[in-house]
């Protein structure tokens, strides 16, 4: 599938508009104006205090990010994130808007944009899954995840591109084609999940939601500064997306910092009849995820760090001296930092995999060595996010140490992408696609 021509650009448009619109003083009023609120790099706390005080509305919110679609996907550094827009954001928007002025907000995400991955159902939206061949499907309802988003009072802005099929790291697709990171367009920006991290890194919505097979959401999460969240088997309901290995597949959300992820987190996660797997979670949620980022919630926490994945060649220095540094922040949050053999981790993957403490399947064991060995790995740690850069195969970004801390590398005044210091050259990181060569 591509974007349809006439619906992007009279979306697009509209939304330049009431973008210019909503940022002026009414006629004839001489009291001063305040500043006017610009979406660039807000955190969904800040979207919805914005919005109970009065300053923006969630209609111009939204106007405001279809507005950068506009300027950056298509044109500009062409980054070319999104796959297809929700022709309805707007009218939604005022809907939403309405019901804040006559009963309140739903909740922290009442009025808030979010992108989802193409491999998502959203009802009256195709599905293609990056496959051109599924460009005329559409779906009969909402995926159950995209479902509890909507009843949070979130905006679904659009669909984001994705490696087709979710099968590799590039995210190259043939119905929406390769996208670019907004870092550096010259550079990969991770898969499967690359549309929806760009367009997180970019600005076109607040947060977004990825799926995880084999690190989906982790990659596009450090290779755009972001926080991202592979939760545990039965955390979330698989319901409505597209299947890459239904024993690994886990649907999450990529925001700016970690209370946003939590904040996605809280409205996505429960029991759904449809996806039997979730009965686990049942009597085992707690009712928010965000109320625990509290300062000292590190505390007796142990962390196990995988350092023999660290290369000690001096290219590796740059990154190695982040994940020292966030490995410090952690300690001095309170938290044991426990390192992780090789064999360990080993161990761990074949007990998760069989589920019962058995060998796992050698092939799965095998092709995640090798993905081990010849990609990226993103390991979460907490509040800190490390991006570890296998020898040779490109640069990191500087992650984000500590709660809600900002991302850094945006220019204040135009929203122009710049690249982050401390990176270094070198080729495409995680140009081999999932079981290549196996």
């Amino acid at each position: 599938m591509v974007k349809a021509p006439l619906l992007w650009s009279a979306l697009t448009s509209a939304a330049l508009a009431v973008a210019a619109a909503g940022c002026g003083n009414p006629a004839g009023d001489a009291s001063p104006s305040p500043p006017p609120f610009d979406v660039l790099e807000r955190t969904i706390p800040e979207l919805q205090a914005a919005m109970e005080n009065g300053r923006v509305t969630s209609r111009q919110i939204v106007a405001q990010y279809l507005a950068r679609i506009a300027a950056y996907d298509d044109r500009g550094p062409a980054l070319n994130a999104m796959i297809s827009l929700n022709g309805r954001a707007l009218e939604e928007a005022d809907a939403l808007d309405r019901e804040r002025a006559a009963s309140g907000p739903r909740g922290p995400l009442h009025g808030i944009p979010v992108v989802v991955k193409d491999n998502f159902d959203v009802a009256g939206l195709p599905t293609t899954a990056g496959a051109i061949a599924l460009a005329g499907w559409y779906p009969p309802d909402d995926a159950f995840q995209v479902a509890r988003l909507k009843a949070a009072g979130a905006v679904i802005i659009g669909k984001a591109n994705m490696h087709e099929l979710a099968y590799g790291m590039t995210t190259v697709s043939s119905a929406g084609g390769q996208t670019r990171n907004p870092y550096d367009p010259t550079r990969n920006p991770g898969g499967s999940s690359g549309g929806t991290g760009a367009a997180v890194a970019a600005n076109y919505a607040a947060a977004g939601m990825g799926t995880d097979t084999c690190g989906s959401i982790r990659m596009p999460s450090f290779h755009h500064a972001l926080a991202g969240l592979r939760g545990t088997q039965g955390l979330s309901s698989r319901d409505g997306i597209v299947p890459l290995a239904l024993t690994q597949d886990m649907g999450g959300p990529l925001a700016k910092t970690v209370t946003d992820v939590a904040l996605v987190l809280d409205a996505t996660v429960g029991f759904d009849p449809a996806d039997e797997v979730t009965a686990r979670s049942r009597g085992q949620l707690p009712d928010s995820y965000a109320a625990y980022l509290t300062e000292g919630a590190l505390a007796g926490a142990r962390i196990g760090v995988v350092t023999w994945l660290v290369g000690d060649a001096p290219e590796d220095e740059p990154g190695a001296a982040v994940i020292r540094a966030a490995l410090e922040t952690l300690e001095t949050a309170g938290a044991a930092v426990v390192d992780v053999e090789g064999n360990d981790l080993l161990t761990v993957r074949i007990g998760v995999q069989s589920g019962r403490g058995g060998a796992a399947p050698q092939a799965d064991v095998v092709m995640c060595q090798r993905l081990v060995q010849d990609s990226v790995l993103g390991i979460g740690l907490g509040v800190a996010r490390i991006g570890i850069a296998v020898p040779g195969h490109g640069r990191i970004l500087e992650p984000r140490l500590g709660i809600d801390a900002k991302r850094r590398g945006k220019s204040p005044q135009t929203g122009a992408i710049e690249p982050l210091a401390g990176q270094r050259d070198g080729r495409f990181v995680g140009g081999r696609r999932m079981g290549e060569g196996l």
